[in-house]
């Protein structure tokens, strides 16, 4: 993953916070399919078996922690999980997509087969206005049918918008090539005079091994390239703003002598937001040429709110300390703190944004992510740590990866990075000829 770091810690915390609560099945959806309830008990039978469990979860450098945690998690997981109710496949907005879903309707919508009137009626709405439902609306979604109902209503209504369409086309085209070619001749050409910031995810130090939050994977993609690179010395557990002051510094420093291009993943996301549209004045973002936001939580999650509930605050308080951290970073994640912050943020427009945003149903999600996307299925559409809605940036174009949870465990890290990468420098290419022109007609 880039940026497991978040996902790793939250997981774990949340070990004992589900005991005895089972996914709710929404009312429309009973109604809606005699016989689930049984479809879920048969489900429910596979308990921990059914999604296993990754023994290098563990957080805490102690092996009295990791006992801990590990046993506890496994007796959590059994009653926590998600009910498979249906295997389906099918496609939609051009996608296959093909495992267990966590509602006959969801099924259903995968397969292309009639829907709730209702359900359509809204579906068809947005469509034809070319926008996608609010959080609130895939909120409601979500519970009135199901999780994987909403999540595949986002897919679709996104991936309907042009701008969406045509990013995904350049990309799906790099990737064949990359592909074709292997990853040393498909070395992307970035303009000499550009180095690449990378900033990395929560805990990137203590775990960066296991969540690839420092960019391990892609750093030694720019090594073997030849491309320039910084990694900005953010603190592993600041909070967003702190390191936001560290990000503003740190592309002041580089835009000196090189354009710029960031890469933030997930808790970063926020703080490259913050810096760019708060701590920068816009003449100071000018040499600033893209920004690559990886399942960036830029509103937070409502799973910080959750892990900060007293009655489970006394044990992330102990969790942290002992491994020598406080809880600064997880309470400047809270949505309800998050959301305002980030609406109040003015990023400037002469910046340009992708936002590669995981779209995982319910059958996608991996060990890891289980807690987190239980927590948050009421919410709407989630990949694991943070809502698919909260990661949307005004103004930037979203790159899709149906199939992949917070982790982006089912993508190979090296292919996407490199497509992604040619796609970007070679828009950034093509621009270069008309800023130049409108430089040369300016008075």
């Amino acid at each position: 993953m880039v940026e497991g770091g978040a996902f790793l810690f939250l997981r774990q915390l949340g070990v004992n916070t589900m005991s005895g609560e089972k996914a709710a099945i929404p009312s429309k959806q009973l109604e809606y399919s005699i016989g689930l309830l049984n479809s879920a008990a048969a489900s429910g039978r596979q308990g921990v078996q059914g999604f296993g469990l990754d023994p290098q979860f563990a957080f805490g450098a102690r092996s009295l922690w990791r006992w801990f945690v590990l046993t506890l998690t496994g007796l959590v997981v059994g009653c926590a999980y998600v009910p498979a109710i249906a295997t389906s496949g099918g496609e939609v907005a051009g996608y296959s997509l093909r495992g267990p879903v966590d509602s006959v309707l969801a099924r259903n919508y995968l397969e292309g087969r009639p829907l709730p009137r209702s359900l359509d009626a809204e579906r068809r709405e947005h469509l034809a206005d070319g926008d996608v439902p609010s959080r609130d609306e895939l909120a409601a979604v979500a519970r009135s049918y199901s999780p994987d109902v909403a999540t595949l209503l986002f897919l679709e209504t996104m991936s309907a918008r042009p701008q969406v369409r045509g990013l995904r086309a350049k990309y799906e085209a790099e990737l064949r090539e990359v592909r074709r070619l292997g990853l040393m001749r498909a070395r992307p050409h970035p303009p000499a005079d550009m180095l690449v910031l990378l900033v990395p995810g929560w805990f990137y130090l203590a775990h960066g091994e296991i969540t690839n939050a420092d960019f391990r994977i892609q750093r030694k993609l720019y090594e073997q390239w030849g491309i320039p690179y910084q990694l900005v010395p953010v603190l592993e557990n600041g909070t967003v703003e702190q390191n936001a002051l560290i990000v503003a510094a740190a592309i002041r420093q580089a835009s000196k002598e090189h354009r710029v291009y960031l890469v933030s993943a997930s808790k970063s996301g926020a703080e490259v937001a913050v810096a760019l549209g708060r701590e920068l004045r816009p003449e100071e973002t000018q040499n600033i040429v893209g920004w690559l936001s990886v399942v960036g939580a830029v509103r937070g999650s409502p799973l910080a709110e959750r892990v900060l509930d007293p009655d489970f605050c006394w044990f992330v308080n102990h969790q942290l300390a002992n491994d020598g951290f406080d809880m600064a970073g997880l309470r400047s994640m809270q949505a309800k703190r998050s959301r305002p912050l980030f609406d109040s943020l003015h990023i400037p427009p002469n910046v340009r944004i992708v936002s590669l945003v995981a779209v995982p149903l319910s059958g996608n999600i991996t060990p890891r992510g289980w807690f987190g996307y239980s927590r948050l299925r009421s919410h709407g559409p989630n990949d694991g740590l943070t809502l698919l809605s909260d990661e949307l940036i005004p103004g930037a174009v979203p790159l899709l990866l149906p199939g992949s949870d917070h982790l982006l465990g089912a993508q190979d890290q090296r292919l996407w990075s490199t497509a992604i990468f040619r796609v970007l420098m070679d828009e950034l290419a093509a621009e270069q000829p008309a800023q130049t022109a409108a430089r040369e007609q300016q008075p």
